[in-house]
């Protein structure tokens, strides 16, 4: 017979009742989330966990498929249900040990009512979580970022997982080395290198899991790796257990987890603030672009202050050539004592197309701090700032130590509407500006974002107000770390580079390809047939999106069949676009020379 174990850990809040609305947060009324192997896969689990807050009552069910296993329970409002993985409810064999092969290892999360939720795993010395995404706002591009392979006293890799919440979703995965931009210098488990394609079909809640072999360290990195679908998907970034950096400390390694989001929720201008490790080393950061030729700058300043902060330092103007390009600062290895210093105080992220942001927390031993060990966090961009939240802090009692970091939308050219707007913030039904008094001089300058952390207790927090925010969530106890955004927007704000369908089929028109596929040949032959649309543009793209033909706009009435010479074009996989009055059919081939 099943048992079912569960620890229960409430905070009843005194809370005004805000309506839900899509387009304000990141609570969802369903999730999927999945646990990559944490450390060494032999290692005993202390807990896999499911953290499940709610801003009102009501009802949730949390379901694993391969074990044909439901469980269905009544939240309260401002409380946080921890959902225990380690009994035989769910069974601890649920975390992801197997890699390239299709698993049935993952939870459904539902609820009558929004609900936030974070994923949490916990071994002896390795201990992260991430926010889960809800399925809505879910989609078919991502870009996968994390941290380089880590070979030392033993084999860490770092990877990542695609699950599908719809049967028959076909995903297309390019990878690539972002750390060289080729092969030779690492591969994955079962080896394959950068520049390979893998094509594999999920059904609903199936999860497939690419990771490094982890034989090298500090120069291979799957960061960069291309992720397409035809249908909504999920990916989860992640790193068995890292050192940051990772080339020459030797002491602090940790586990690190993201649910990151879909490109089309990036934006362009971010706000960052150094993680309090009491050191003033400052942190690690990454920025990966979303489209060609991607130019941003990075300026950082002194957290003291009101807005006329000192310039520390800036990464002037840095141009990332390819889609799935990323920049990091600092790589720069050292042993503590030293004078190396990253990004510090408050900082300013500016680009001129979509990028993302992931904040690091160094090892222990670059700066000498034995409380945060590595984590990552995806900051929200100012474009993605929410006006309410309602998020958790692990359960785990020994982590006493949790800060919330929270930047807001101010006035600085009108002090009275300032004050109104900061005033208006409440945490937990108090005001921001009453715990953190300084909140309303905390200006980062060439902003209009004021900023602030605070020190908070386990359990359930909420966070709402009159102006837009962003907030993001850390703590550390020992040897472990995590750190999570709790307040972030996952609406759609751009249009991806080129978006990639495996199947767009339109009735008004068909097309198909003529030619052996796969084709060895110099020539690509293809027809095209339309109902009573006569003016087409054909095209053929990359995996990675870049247009490498064009056929320009072509009259068709009835069928017409078209030849592509393709003899210039390398063994990979490629897209052959027909478009017509905004709609479009992308048919896959593939060249093997």
């Amino acid at each position: 017979m099943i048992k079912l174990f569960t620890i229960i850990f409430a905070i009843i809040l005194l809370m005004p009742i805000y309506s839900f609305a899509q387009d304000i947060n990141s609570e969802g009324k369903e999730f999927f989330v999945v646990f990559p192997v944490n450390d060494n896969p032999e290692l005993s689990v202390l807990d896999l966990a499911v953290l499940i807050s709610s801003r009102t009552d009501t009802g949730i069910s949390i379901k694993r498929n391969d074990y044909s296993v439901e469980f269905y329970y009544s939240l309260k409002a401002g409380e946080t249900f921890v959902f225990s993985l380690n009994y035989d409810s769910i069974k601890r064999n649920i975390e992801i040990k197997e890699f390239e092969s299709i698993l049935d290892k993952s939870l459904t999360i539902t609820a009558k009512d929004p609900i936030s939720v974070i994923a949490f795993s916990d071994k002896s010395v390795s201990t992260e979580g991430y926010k889960a995404i809800p399925t809505e706002y879910w989609s078919d591009q991502y870009i996968h970022n994390c941290f380089y392979d880590f070979n030392e006293t033993r084999e860490w890799g770092s990877g990542f997982s695609v699950f599908a919440k719809e049967d028959k979703t076909d995903v297309i995965i390019f990878l690539r080395d972002g750390a060289n931009g080729k092969e030779g210098y690492g591969e994955t488990v079962h080896g394959r290198k950068h520049g390979d394609v893998i094509k594999v079909t999920l059904n609903e809640g199936e999860v497939y899991t690419v990771q490094g072999n982890g034989k090298t360290r500090g120069t291979f990195d799957l960061s960069g790796s291309l992720i397409n679908s035809d249908k909504p998907i999920g990916v989860v970034s992640y790193h068995t257990r890292a050192m940051i950096p990772s080339t020459e400390v030797e002491t602090g390694r940790d586990y690190l987890i993201e649910m990151l989001p879909p490109i089309n929720t990036w934006g362009t201008k971010f706000v960052s603030l150094e993680i309090d490790r009491g050191t003033k080393k400052g942190d690690y950061f990454r920025v990966v672009a979303s489209k060609d030729n991607t130019t941003f700058s990075i300026m950082w300043y002194s957290k003291q202050g009101s807005g006329d902060n000192k310039l520390i330092g800036s990464s002037k103007v840095i141009t990332l050539k390819n889609k799935g390009d990323w920049y990091e600062y600092n790589g720069t290895g050292a042993n503590f004592p030293h004078n190396h210093e990253s990004i510090r105080g408050v900082a300013v992220f500016e680009s001129d197309k979509p990028i993302l942001v992931n904040q690091y927390s160094y090892s222990s031993g670059y700066d000498n701090n034995d409380v945060y060990e590595p984590f990552m966090t995806t900051l929200p961009s100012i474009e993605q700032f929410v006006t309410s939240a309602v998020f958790a802090t692990p359960s785990n009692v020994w982590f006493i130590d949790n800060t919330l970091v929270l930047f807001a939308e101010g006035d600085s050219a009108d002090t009275e509407r300032n004050s109104t707007l900061l005033n208006s913030i409440l945490l937990d039904n108090n005001r921001i500006v009453d715990i953190a008094p300084d909140f309303q001089k905390n200006r980062i300058p060439t902003t209009n974002i004021y900023w602030t952390e605070v020190k908070i207790n386990l359990g359930t927090h909420t966070l709402n107000g009159d102006t837009k925010f962003g907030a993001h969530l850390y703590g550390g106890a020992g040897l472990n770390a995590y750190g999570w955004p709790v307040a972030i927007n996952y609406k759609k704000i751009n249009e991806p580079q080129s978006s990639i369908r495996i199947k767009d089929r339109i009735d008004i028109f068909k097309a198909k390809i003529l030619s052996e596929n796969p084709t060895r040949n110099n020539s690509l032959r293809i027809s095209v047939t339309s109902k009573n649309i006569n003016k087409f543009n054909l095209s053929i793209t990359d995996i990675s999106g870049r247009t490498v033909k064009e056929l320009g706009e072509n009259a068709i009435i009835g069928e017409k069949e078209f030849n592509f010479d393709i003899a210039d074009l390398k063994s990979g996989v490629y897209f052959v676009t027909i478009s017509a009055n905004g709609m479009n059919q992308i048919i896959e081939f593939v060249v093997t020379r």
